[in-house]
C-alpha cells in the first residue's frame, strides 16, 4: 500500500511539473497525500484484524477489475470512457454487495464482512488511482479532438482532478457503504453470522451458565459443512466474477 501511495504522489507531481505547475497547486498535492497517507493509515488498521487481509485485498482486486472492465484497460479508453446506462448500477450497487456478501460468509461474521468492504473500497481505490495517473502521464493531454479550446494544462488538471474525486473518493465510500449494508443484510438472512459462535452464552436472567458436554460438542459437528459450503460459494463467486469482467470487456467491443 505504502509503495502504490508513493507511486501515486511520484506521478501526480511528475505530471503537474511537466505540464506548468504553480503554488497553487501544492494544496492539491497536500490534499492528496493527506488522503493517500489516510488510506495507508486506515489499511493498518484493517490488516490487523484476522481474517480480513485476504478476502479485503481479493474484493479490491475484483472491484478495481471491474472498474477497468467497464472503462476499457487502454490508457487512452479509461480517460475518454463513457459508461453505459446499465454501468452504474453494475459498479456502484452489484460489485460492492458481492464484497460485502463474501466477506461476511467468509469471516463468519458480519463484522468481518464490513471490514472486508472497507479494505477492498481502499485497495481498489488506491490500485485504479495509480492506474488513471499513470494513464495520464502516457498520454497527457492526447485524446479526441477538443474545440472548446482548453489549453493542454487545463486538460491535465481536469483529468487529474477527476481521478482523485471518482478513485479516492466515491469508489472507496460507496465501496464501503454498500458492502456494509450488504454484510448486514447477510446477517440479518443468517442470524448468527451477526454474532462470533464462541461467545459466552447467557441465560435470560443474564448469569453465565457453565457449557455442557452438548453446549461443547454440538457446535463443532456441522463446522466442517460450513467450511465446504463457504468454499462452495467462494468458489462460485470467483468463476462469477471472471465471467463478469470478460463479459464487460466483450460487450465494450
Amino acid at each position: 500500500m505504502l509503495a502504490v501511495v508513493i507511486g501515486s504522489v511520484g506521478l501526480y507531481a511528475s505530471v503537474r511539473i511537466r505540464y506548468g505547475f504553480d503554488a497553487g497547486n501544492w494544496v492539491v498535492v497536500a490534499i492528496v497525500l493527506i488522503i493517500l497517507l489516510s488510506f495507508v493509515l486506515a489499511t493498518i488498521v484493517l490488516l490487523r484484524r484476522p481474517g480480513v487481509a485476504v478476502p479485503g485485498l481479493i474484493g479490491g482486486l475484483f472491484v478495481a477489475l471491474a472498474w477497468l472492465a467497464m472503462s476499457g484497460f487502454a490508457f487512452m479508453d479509461f480517460l475518454t470512457r463513457v459508461y453505459s446506462i446499465w454501468a452504474t448500477p453494475l459498479l456502484w450497487i452489484v460489485v460492492p454487495a458481492v464484497v460485502g456478501v463474501v466477506g461476511t460468509l467468509w469471516g463468519d461474521s458480519a463484522a468481518a464482512g464490513r471490514r472486508t468492504a472497507r479494505l477492498a473500497g481502499i485497495s481498489a481505490g488506491l490500485g485504479v488511482y495509480l492506474y488513471g495517473t499513470l494513464a495520464v502521464a502516457v498520454v497527457g493531454a492526447g485524446g479526441p479532438p477538443d474545440d472548446s479550446g482548453f489549453t493542454s494544462a487545463y486538460i491535465i488538471g481536469d483529468r487529474l482532478g477527476s481521478n482523485v474525486i471518482f478513485y479516492l473518493v466515491l469508489l472507496p465510500l460507496v465501496t464501503a457503504t454498500v458492502g456494509w449494508a450488504a454484510a448486514a443484510a447477510t446477517a440479518g438472512i443468517r442470524p448468527r453470522l451477526a454474532t462470533h459462535a464462541d461467545s459466552v452464552q447467557f441465560r435470560a436472567v443474564g448469569r453465565a451458565e457453565p457449557m455442557t458436554m452438548l453446549d461443547a460438542v454440538g457446535p463443532a459437528v456441522p463446522a466442517a459443512s460450513r467450511r465446504r459450503t463457504v468454499r462452495l460459494v467462494l468458489q462460485c463467486t470467483g468463476v462469477a466474477a471472471a465471467v463478469l469482467v470478460a463479459a464487460t470487456s466483450w460487450l465494450r467491443g
